[in-house]
């Protein structure tokens, strides 16, 4: 009776492990095109990411891009500037290679213009600017200096100043 036992116990593992097995092997995709922008202009730097298989690609600087995947697989699309794009692959999906162009549109948001200044306001930056500032003695001294420099050149008998005379 134990042996039996032994053999049903035997025949029932064997059995689950048989039924656990995959039917159908894995069927990879090679999944290619080039990705454009609204103006048929390539955009580089592109992820693609295939959602089951876990792997990523970057498209060339052409917007040429390759990447493998499976059937039933979702792949994604992702540029900044542009919207994101997704694009599943048929289940019932036969051939080897897969041929997908895409088109990106694009994501930005005008703004206004901005204008950055030191101040506040624009009133207050027309009011600084137009103010005298008070001059530093060291450069008043230096002023006067050359003044009287100056006037004893022009009290000498036969002295012209020019700029040739400095």
């Amino acid at each position: 009776m134990d042996r039996f036992l032994y053999i049903a116990i035997f025949l029932l593992v064997c059995t689950s492990f048989i039924y656990g097995q995959e039917d159908e092997p894995r069927r990879y995709v090679q999944v290619s095109g080039i990705i454009t922008d609204e103006a048929d202009r390539p955009v580089p730097g592109v992820t693609i990411v295939s959602k089951k298989i876990k792997r990523g690609a970057v498209s060339e600087r052409t917007g040429i891009y390759s990447i493998t995947s499976m059937p039933g697989d979702t792949v994604f699309f992702r540029a900044m500037g542009f919207k994101r794009y997704h694009t599943i692959i048929p289940e019932d999906f036969t051939a080897r290679n897969c041929n997908v162009d895409i088109r990106l549109e694009i994501d930005t948001i005008q703004i206004a213009e901005v204008k950055i200044l030191p101040w506040k306001t624009y009133g207050e930056f027309i009011k600084d600017i137009t103010s005298e500032k008070p001059k530093d003695p060291l450069i008043e001294n230096m002023n006067e200096n050359i003044a009287s420099i100056y006037v004893a050149i022009a009290n000498q008998s036969n002295a012209q100043i020019s700029g040739a005379s400095g």
